[in-house]
């Protein structure tokens, strides 16, 4: 699918890897290739699927890139089985953020993510299977495919915008008004 797609209307498709560590090898940790993705940012960072259980290190690490920069900032967390889902994700959140300036929080309520998708600058989009954690603690071999294609990332902002007005994902409000 992935050489179909290469180059057909200037699509980009890249597959990345990540796997458990050996010698020799190129794999890398899918959070540090989420890091140096979103380092590259100079205009906005979405990120669909995160979880709360997601290490708090990669909030800090788009905590940090928002710091004095003028990046927008969406992040969406898959919230559905949580007993508190809009409670529990503000106080996730606020562990990993200092300020917020220009950042949005959803929470998905009602559908369950199944991959994990970053948007930077609206002209790559990475998007995989794998955890968002500080090690590929699970054993298994995630990959995941990175798009530089302007088209698909305005369907998956429409897809998004579209949760939202149906419910699916709501809007986490970061300071409390009491």
């Amino acid at each position: 699918a992935l050489a179909e797609r290469d180059g057909a209307r200037g699509q980009v498709a890249q597959l990345v890897y990540c796997g458990p560590p050996a010698p020799g090898t190129r794999s890398r940790d899918f959070l540090d290739q989420v890091r140096d993705l979103i380092a590259g940012a100079t205009k906005s960072i979405d990120v669909y699927g995160l979880s709360t259980t997601d290490d708090r290190a990669l909030l800090r690490t788009i905590g940090a890139l928002m710091s004095g920069r003028d990046v927008k900032v969406r992040l969406v967390f898959d919230a559905k089985n949580l007993d508190e889902p809009v409670a529990s994700v503000r106080r996730h959140v606020a562990a990993g953020f200092g300020s917020y300036g220009a950042l949005e929080v959803f929470a998905s309520v009602r559908a369950a993510f199944r991959a994990r998708v970053v948007v930077v600058d609206d002209n790559k989009t990475w998007v995989s299977g794998g955890e968002l954690t500080t090690h590929e603690d699970d054993g298994f071999i995630d990959i995941g495919v990175v798009f530089s294609d302007s088209a698909y990332n305005r369907a998956l902002a429409e897809e998004f915008q579209r949760l939202v007005a149906v419910g699916e994902c709501v809007p986490v409000p970061l300071v409390d008004a009491s």
